[in-house]
Protein backbone atom coordinates (compact mmCIF):
# COMPACT_ATOMS: atom_id res chain seq x y z
CA UNK A 1 0.00 0.00 0.00
CA UNK A 2 1.17 3.40 -0.84
CA UNK A 3 0.33 6.49 1.39
CA UNK A 4 -1.21 8.38 -1.54
CA UNK A 5 -4.55 9.53 -0.81
CA UNK A 6 -6.68 10.87 -4.10
CA UNK A 7 -8.72 13.87 -3.52
CA UNK A 8 -12.09 13.29 -3.89
CA UNK A 9 -14.84 16.15 -4.84
CA UNK A 10 -17.89 16.22 -3.05
CA UNK A 11 -21.07 16.35 -5.34
CA UNK A 12 -22.92 19.58 -4.92
CA UNK A 13 -26.50 19.63 -5.30
CA UNK A 14 -27.68 22.42 -7.72
CA UNK A 15 -30.04 24.74 -5.70
CA UNK A 16 -33.53 24.54 -7.33
CA UNK A 17 -35.93 27.30 -8.00
CA UNK A 18 -39.61 27.64 -6.85
CA UNK A 19 -42.09 26.91 -9.85
CA UNK A 20 -43.18 29.70 -11.78
CA UNK A 21 -46.91 31.01 -11.17
CA UNK A 22 -49.40 31.06 -13.55
CA UNK A 23 -50.72 33.73 -14.95
CA UNK A 24 -54.73 33.64 -15.24
CA UNK A 25 -56.04 34.86 -19.04
CA UNK A 26 -58.48 37.04 -18.74
CA UNK A 27 -60.83 37.44 -21.45
CA UNK A 28 -62.66 39.96 -22.10
CA UNK A 29 -66.59 40.02 -23.57
CA UNK A 30 -66.45 40.72 -27.80
CA UNK A 31 -69.80 41.42 -29.13
CA UNK A 32 -71.58 39.68 -31.52
CA UNK A 33 -70.21 41.91 -34.59
CA UNK A 34 -67.01 41.35 -33.30
CA UNK A 35 -66.37 37.39 -33.30
CA UNK A 36 -63.45 35.41 -35.11
CA UNK A 37 -64.36 34.56 -38.54
CA UNK A 38 -63.68 30.66 -38.84
CA UNK A 39 -59.90 30.94 -40.25
CA UNK A 40 -58.94 33.41 -37.20
CA UNK A 41 -60.07 30.46 -35.44
CA UNK A 42 -57.69 27.94 -36.92
CA UNK A 43 -55.20 30.68 -36.71
CA UNK A 44 -55.37 30.62 -32.29
CA UNK A 45 -55.86 27.06 -32.40
CA UNK A 46 -52.14 26.54 -34.14
CA UNK A 47 -50.53 28.97 -31.85
CA UNK A 48 -51.81 27.32 -28.73
CA UNK A 49 -50.36 23.92 -29.73
CA UNK A 50 -47.12 25.58 -30.28
CA UNK A 51 -47.19 26.81 -27.30
CA UNK A 52 -47.72 23.77 -25.38
CA UNK A 53 -44.46 22.32 -27.19
CA UNK A 54 -42.53 25.58 -25.86
CA UNK A 55 -43.76 24.40 -22.24
CA UNK A 56 -42.62 20.91 -22.99
CA UNK A 57 -39.60 22.25 -24.01
CA UNK A 58 -38.90 24.48 -20.48
CA UNK A 59 -39.44 21.03 -18.55
CA UNK A 60 -36.69 19.05 -19.79
CA UNK A 61 -33.79 22.21 -19.63
CA UNK A 62 -31.51 20.94 -16.97
CA UNK A 63 -31.06 22.96 -13.54
CA UNK A 64 -28.47 25.85 -13.84
CA UNK A 65 -25.68 25.41 -11.12
CA UNK A 66 -24.73 28.61 -9.15
CA UNK A 67 -21.63 30.14 -10.74
CA UNK A 68 -19.16 31.58 -8.40
CA UNK A 69 -16.66 34.32 -8.84
CA UNK A 70 -12.96 34.52 -7.68
CA UNK A 71 -10.00 36.42 -8.32
CA UNK A 72 -6.20 35.06 -8.22
CA UNK A 73 -2.91 35.74 -9.41
CA UNK A 74 -1.05 34.01 -11.61
CA UNK A 75 2.51 35.15 -12.88
CA UNK A 76 3.00 36.75 -15.98
CA UNK A 77 4.85 33.98 -18.16
CA UNK A 78 1.77 31.27 -17.43
CA UNK A 79 -0.50 34.56 -17.95
CA UNK A 80 0.86 34.35 -21.69
CA UNK A 81 0.95 31.00 -21.68
CA UNK A 82 -2.80 30.55 -21.86
CA UNK A 83 -2.79 33.05 -24.08
CA UNK A 84 -0.91 31.19 -26.70
CA UNK A 85 -3.18 28.11 -25.92
CA UNK A 86 -6.35 30.57 -26.74
CA UNK A 87 -4.83 31.56 -30.00
CA UNK A 88 -3.40 27.90 -31.39
CA UNK A 89 -7.03 26.66 -30.81
CA UNK A 90 -8.33 29.78 -32.62
CA UNK A 91 -6.17 29.02 -35.68
CA UNK A 92 -7.22 25.53 -35.59
CA UNK A 93 -11.14 26.69 -35.72
CA UNK A 94 -12.14 26.40 -31.88
CA UNK A 95 -13.46 29.50 -30.33
CA UNK A 96 -12.69 29.06 -26.89
CA UNK A 97 -12.40 31.27 -23.84
CA UNK A 98 -9.57 31.60 -20.95
CA UNK A 99 -12.17 30.79 -18.70
CA UNK A 100 -12.96 27.68 -20.30
CA UNK A 101 -9.19 26.58 -21.02
CA UNK A 102 -8.29 26.84 -17.02
CA UNK A 103 -11.74 24.77 -16.47
CA UNK A 104 -10.29 22.01 -18.86
CA UNK A 105 -6.94 22.23 -16.74
CA UNK A 106 -9.15 21.77 -13.06
CA UNK A 107 -11.05 18.99 -14.71
CA UNK A 108 -7.53 17.33 -15.76
CA UNK A 109 -5.90 17.92 -12.54
CA UNK A 110 -8.67 16.50 -10.69
CA UNK A 111 -7.88 13.16 -12.38
CA UNK A 112 -4.14 13.06 -11.19
CA UNK A 113 -3.27 11.03 -8.19
CA UNK A 114 -1.75 13.28 -4.93
CA UNK A 115 1.69 12.18 -5.82
CA UNK A 116 1.63 13.88 -9.75
CA UNK A 117 -0.33 16.95 -8.03
CA UNK A 118 2.81 17.44 -5.80
CA UNK A 119 5.39 17.42 -8.37
CA UNK A 120 3.72 19.38 -10.54
CA UNK A 121 3.51 22.53 -7.43
CA UNK A 122 7.24 21.69 -7.04
CA UNK A 123 7.71 23.28 -10.59
CA UNK A 124 5.79 26.09 -10.28
CA UNK A 125 7.65 29.55 -9.71
CA UNK A 126 6.34 30.39 -6.35
CA UNK A 127 4.65 34.02 -6.08
CA UNK A 128 3.74 35.81 -2.94
CA UNK A 129 -0.02 35.34 -1.90
CA UNK A 130 -2.17 38.05 -1.29
CA UNK A 131 -2.81 41.85 -2.90
CA UNK A 132 0.32 44.17 -3.29
CA UNK A 133 0.60 46.90 -0.57
CA UNK A 134 -0.01 50.60 -1.71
Amino acid sequence: MTNETEIVMPEVEPIKKAPAVKKRRVTKKVSASKKASPAKKAATKKTTKKSSKKTHAKALKPVKTKLIRDSFAIPENEYAALVAVKKSCLKAGLEIKKTELIRIGIALVNNLTTAKIKTAKGKLTPISAGRPKK
